[in-house]
């Protein structure tokens, strides 16, 4: 029975990975700009083909959709979309406030349809963790492990040199801020951490040995 019920619900499944896939290469085609890299694609309207299909295929998933909640804000959104159009023909310059309707609007209200359509399942969403258990921060503002690294990180620069220029009991104190911004760095697991320490370290090397060398006389 459970297999019967896979093999029929086979070619659903099937075209659902296609249709997600097929959104997130034009996420990336979007944001690349894709158009403008390659003017070739650009002259086959590739992203207007890309984004028509999947607003085809989308709508239907939408509305088929069991788990769908009905939502009261349809006929708002309407109604806000009527006003921005009736606004591009009381612009200074229609022709740019049109071109702005539709990179601003149409694209990333379509973009927040894609989602809401193809995104159904927990495996569809995008890994915030990668499977790796992370520190997050104890506030709001740094809950994020990139926002708890970046912190972290923006203590560095007033730790080293602040080091030459106070007394040897607050260079312990500071010594010990250094071990927990660099255990923070590490255990956010954040990229964005390892790599903004990366480039700065390389850039005040290149800029300066004058302050390393001063950091280890003391």
């Amino acid at each position: 029975m459970h297999d019967g019920v896979i093999e029929n619900n086979w070619p659903r499944y099937f075209m659902a990975v296609i249709f997600i896939y097929t959104f997130l290469i034009y996420i990336v085609y979007w944001y690349l700009q894709g158009s403008f890299r390659f003017p070739i694609l650009s002259t086959i309207r590739f992203e207007f083909l890309m984004g028509f299909v999947l607003s085809l295929f989308g709508v239907q998933t939408y509305f088929k959709n069991p788990n769908r909640k009905k939502s009261e804000i349809g006929l708002w959104l309407v109604m806000l979309f009527i006003s921005m159009i009736t606004m591009i023909f009381f612009s200074y310059v229609p022709e740019i406030s049109f071109n702005l309707f539709i990179d601003r609007v149409i694209k990333f209200s379509l973009l927040g349809f894609f989602i809401a359509a193809f995104v159904t399942t927990p495996k569809r969403l995008a890994w915030e963790n990668q499977g790796v258990l992370r520190l997050n921060g104890p506030t709001p503002n740094y809950s994020h492990p990139n926002s708890f690294s970046g912190m972290a990180l923006g203590t560095l620069p007033f730790i080293f040199y602040f080091f030459s220029i106070v007394d040897r009991y607050f260079r312990l104190i500071l010594l010990v801020q250094l071990l927990f911004s660099l255990n923070i760095i590490i255990f956010t697991g954040s990229r964005t951490g390892y790599v903004a320490l990366v480039i700065g370290l390389l850039f005040f090397i290149l800029k300066s040995s004058k302050p390393i060398k001063t950091f280890l006389h003391y």
